[in-house]
């Protein structure tokens, strides 16, 4: 299960409410328009695109048989200070767009904790990047509720790395090798610390040439 980037529009009870949820309703969309436009048009559908396999079982990550290019993006960490995606150039990275409105992605958001636990270090990340507009506070006071430890807060905050993931639903997930080139990516979420994401992302990080 997937879900669309933007918030849901509150409801209430009442024809008042519900009169003034509907206005709600249309301003939110004429201003989610405006955001949509300044990110780029949203590339293929990978199940449409040659050259690429899906692993099979509890980790379906589609693997592209050859690493693309994959643009260069800024974030900032939970100081406000920038961070680029090139910061992390000769580790293999995990990169994941969500945020806390998003039930898959509070779902999802432990495994990737313990992924990071086990294998996050000098060759591997996890870079979970929250599209949040409550930003770093709203994103620290998940991870304090849920004991997300090893995974540090990271913010969309110009919308540089959705545009860059080119996804118009979270979770995203993007693989990225030492080089800084897309190995493969899943939407929607996934057991990141499952047996099958262990052992495949071990292979990854040992060497390129692995599959």
């Amino acid at each position: 299960m997937i879900q669309d980037r933007r918030p849901p529009p509150r409801r209430g009870p009442g024809k008042t409410a519900a009169l003034m949820a509907g206005v709600a309703g249309v301003v939110f969309g004429i201003l989610a328009a405006l955001y949509v436009k300044t990110e780029p048009p949203p590339g293929p559908i990978l199940a449409d695109v040659p050259g690429s396999e899906t692993l099979r079982g509890e980790f379906p990550l589609r693997i592209w048989s050859t690493p693309r290019a994959f643009a260069d993006f800024a974030f900032e960490d939970e100081g406000g200070r920038k961070v680029r995606l090139e910061d992390f150039r000769g580790k293999v990275v995990l990169v994941n767009l969500w945020a806390t409105w998003c039930a898959p992605c509070r779902k999802e958001m432990p495994s990737l904790d313990r992924l990071q636990m086990r294998l996050g270090g000098f060759d591997f990340a996890v870079l979970a990047i929250s599209i949040e507009r409550g930003g770093a506070p709203k994103v620290r006071a998940f991870y304090s509720e849920t004991g997300v430890t090893a995974l540090s807060v990271y913010i969309d905050d110009q919308g540089e790395a959705s545009g860059a993931v080119r996804s118009a639903a979270i979770p995203t997930s993007v693989l990225i090798d030492r080089d800084g080139k897309e190995i493969g990516r899943l939407l929607g979420p996934a057991e990141w610390d499952s047996a099958a994401a262990i052992d495949f992302l071990r292979i990854r990080i040992a060497g390129p040439k692995g599959k």
